[in-house]
């Protein structure tokens, strides 16, 4: 960070200081969480899945800035982020994607829209109410792609009165964020708007001698406007619309064993540009009689062009310049209501999806190919109160996909299709008031799709990949000021998708592997006093190949790939009615391999976060440092290692008004 930005910084924070009288955030319950885990809210308590939950002080406190931010403080969640190569996937107990798969394990849901590929998840988290971490198969109630988990990220509905605020971040290598957030009602008690603008830059931190510049800086603009209209006690409808627009460096990676892991010598300029336009329309009407129907519509665009140098060198050995546009469309109709003892939902669902990708290698014409899906479902979901302790739940959904490929260059036109049918039941027990028990049987499915750089046309398709998931846990407020959530799970995963070896230079991606995981996860909170809180995450996910083999070897009994033993989180937050803030975290994961073989190690690590601050009624003021003891954790994967981020330290002011 430059020493006259740095300066600046600490003068606002000396002058707010001076200026303020301290009030503190108000503090959340653990009495009272109501999620929408199951589309609909509920007590935390009362749902049964195992749910990590972030509400909106969670992600300022923790600095949850971008999707990528998220998988660590989470337990049995981590996250492969490629550099800056366009590709991130979300991996839950375990369950992780082989690379040259696009289908995801977990889906991401940003106010119902959908992300279920491994690209184009780079994903803001501003203007955030909740994120709730589903983990387990959820494709009864979200379909494919879904089925080690789902991430709803929940936006803030706009204020009924005036509010608003701005702020601006300095942080290390001339990092500068600013931040602007309106909302105020246009009709009273009928329309109120909300709209968020960001912008943020960073220079990079590896060198490249060839060019002379730290090549992998980043920037981007982000901005959210969101209506709520409320015409009757009876009518909601709502539009949530954003834009993303980014201009990023080259990757931030290396060599896997270079000299010095900040150096590079490529000799062409990386670049990731990318422009994502979203809309999320819903509307919900009161049908009377404790029904209520619910319509969702979304759409999503994403234009995205990518250039690397994957050589490393000066050399135009391995350049690759890649352009994909991807169009995204989804319907939504849910009828939710009580029939005497049973509570229900019952939906239909229906999407598309169009991708066309122009590949160029070294200059020259590669791949050039559309890719196109459809997917009809119908879905139900019930419960009943068997006893006045004992709950049961059923659900079911029935999906159809369809999907094809037109592909120039190789003069190939395919397409496939297939059904499948996810089924879930759980029995939920009130052992008291204050904990609940359950067991649940759940089944879930990875969707299918094309391998492109397969040796030859038939082993471009890869069917669907499914699991069984069984989970016992139990979720209590031992004392008002101590929660404690409980899960043991084994998943059985059948027709895993994996890449498969013909010889030592030709692989493709097959349906060749069976793969086991089990273990379990614990997440605490205590309120030691009104002031001091203490989170503890904690997961243990043991994942392996049970049977899989190649021309290349067999790997039964290895490690799947991407799957720590352990992870964990824990922090300390103080935040008391004088204004006075303070949190600090602890967050890692054992070692993983990241190659079928498991001869490729990424180390265990741990870093170590901080934060103090300010916090008025009209401004908050903040000094905080990521990655406090510049721990190294790359993520080494075949000839590149993937470089983390090295200690940031930076100062944060906001005003509200």
């Amino acid at each position: 960070m430059g020493k006259l930005a740095f300066r600046n910084g600490l003068a606002a924070v000396f002058f707010l200081l001076a200026a303020g009288q301290g009030l503190a955030k108000e503090n959340v319950s653990l009495q009272d969480i109501v999620v929408t885990a199951q589309k609909q809210d509920q007590n935390i308590k009362d749902v049964p899945i195992s749910l990590s939950v972030f509400n909106e002080f969670d992600i300022e406190d923790k600095g949850i800035e971008n999707y990528k931010d998220l998988a660590d403080f989470a337990s049995n969640v981590t996250l492969l982020e490629a550099g800056g190569t366009g590709m991130m996937s979300t991996f839950i107990r375990g369950v992780a994607s082989d690379s040259g798969v696009e289908s995801a394990n977990a889906g991401i849901y940003v106010d119902g829209v959908p992300y279920v590929y491994t690209f184009g998840n780079d994903i803001p988290i501003e203007q955030i109410q909740r994120i709730e971490i589903l983990k387990g198969p959820q494709c009864v109630l979200y379909g494919k792609n879904s089925y080690a988990g789902v991430v709803n990220i929940i936006s803030k509905e706009p204020a009924q009165v005036f509010e608003g605020s701005a702020d601006v971040t300095l942080g290390s290598d001339d990092k500068r964020k600013l931040r602007l957030d309106l909302s105020t009602p246009l009709i009273a008690d009928k329309l109120n708007v909300s709209l968020f603008a960001r912008h943020y830059e960073k220079d990079g931190f590896i060198h490249n001698t060839t060019l002379n510049n730290e090549d992998n800086y980043s920037e981007d603009n982000f901005g959210k406007l969101h209506f709520r209209f409320t015409p009757t006690d009876r009518l909601m409808f709502s539009l949530i619309s954003s834009v993303l627009d980014t201009d990023e460096g080259a990757p931030t990676w290396n060599m896997t064993g270079a000299p010095d892991r900040l150096v590079v010598q490529s000799g062409l300029q990386g670049t990731n540009q990318t422009t994502n336009v979203t809309h999320a329309l819903k509307g919900a009407c009161d049908l009377g009689g404790g029904h209520q129907l619910t319509s969702l519509t979304t759409v999503k665009h994403l234009d995205n062009r990518i250039i690397y140098d994957a050589d490393f060198s000066p050399a135009n050995a391995y350049h690759m310049d890649a352009d994909m546009e991807l169009k995204e469309y989804s319907q939504e109709l849910r009828l939710t209501g009580i029939l005497g003892r049973v509570s229900y939902m019952a939906g239909l669902y229906a999407d598309s999806m169009e991708k066309d990708r122009y590949l160029l290698l070294c200059g020259s014409p590669f791949q050039k190919y559309n890719t196109q899906s459809r997917t009809l479902s119908v879905f139900a979901n019930g419960s009943m109160d068997l006893t006045p302790n004992l709950n049961l739940s059923l659900g079911a959904r029935l999906d159809r996909d369809e999907i094809s490929l037109d592909d120039t260059y190789g003069g190939l036109e395919e397409e496939h299709s297939y059904t499948n049918v996810s089924p879930k039941i759980s029995l939920s027990y009130a052992v008291s008031q204050k904990t609940t028990a359950y067991a649940t049987i759940s089944r879930g499915y990875k969707s299918g799709g094309y391998y492109l750089f397969a040796p030859t046309p038939d082993r471009r398709w890869v069917d669907k990949e499914e699991m069984t998931n069984y989970e016992i846990g139990a979720k209590s407020n031992l004392t008002q000021n101590l929660s404690l959530g409980t899960a043991v799970f084994f998943m059985d995963i059948r027709d895993k998708q994996v890449t498969t070896q013909v010889d030592p230079v030709i692989s493709y991606v097959d349906n060749a592997a069976q793969c086991e995981t089990m273990g379990f996860e614990v997440d605490a909170e205590l309120k030691l006093t009104p002031a001091l809180s203490f989170n503890v995450s904690f997961g243990m996910a043991d994942s392996e190949f049970k049977a899989f083999s190649d021309g290349a070897g067999d790997y039964s009994g290895n490690k799947n790939p991407f799957s720590p033993l352990y992870t964990y989180a824990v922090s300390a937050t103080y935040r008391d009615t004088r204004g006075l803030f303070a949190t600090a975290g602890v967050r890692g994961q054992d070692k993983m391999y990241t190659d079928k073989e498991n001869q490729t190690v990424t180390d265990a690590y741990y870093v170590i976060d901080a934060k103090i601050g300010y916090e008025a009624q009209r401004f908050d003021v903040y000094l905080y440092a990521n990655n406090l003891t510049q721990e190294i954790y790359d993520t080494n994967y075949q000839l590149a290692s993937f470089l983390s981020s090295p200690r940031e330290i930076g100062v944060q002011c906001r005003v509200r008004f």
